[in-house]
């Protein structure tokens, strides 16, 4: 897991998101819950699970799967490219979008 500087909350662990997101959250507009995901992936062989933001516009585009978890191959193949964002400013921003992050 990478880590990044962030100017209000300093060093913390990245959180990864779908470009369209991580531009909303930066720019703090607002954003509709039904146009949030959550994507689930295994990784070590199918031993943990995780996920990451996305917008619904780029699972449809990119024919992400939502009702199961994506295999580590399927994740590392994703021709989405996610980016980092500040976990605690990612969290804040959903929170004034009346999201919650669980």
């Amino acid at each position: 897991m990478g880590v990044l500087i962030c100017e209000t909350h300093g060093q913390q662990f990245i959180r990864l998101v779908s470009p369209a997101l991580r531009s909303a959250s930066i720019e703090h507009r607002s954003f509709s819950r039904s146009d949030l995901c959550k994507v689930r992936h295994v990784y070590f062989d199918g031993e943990k699970e995780t996920w990451f933001w996305c917008d619904r516009d780029a699972t449809r585009r990119f024919a992400i799967p939502l009702e199961r978890p994506l295999s580590e191959d399927e994740y590392w193949g994703l021709p989405l490219p996610l980016e980092p964002v500040c976990p605690r400013c990612f969290d804040e921003w959903l929170k004034k979008n009346t999201i919650d992050a669980r």
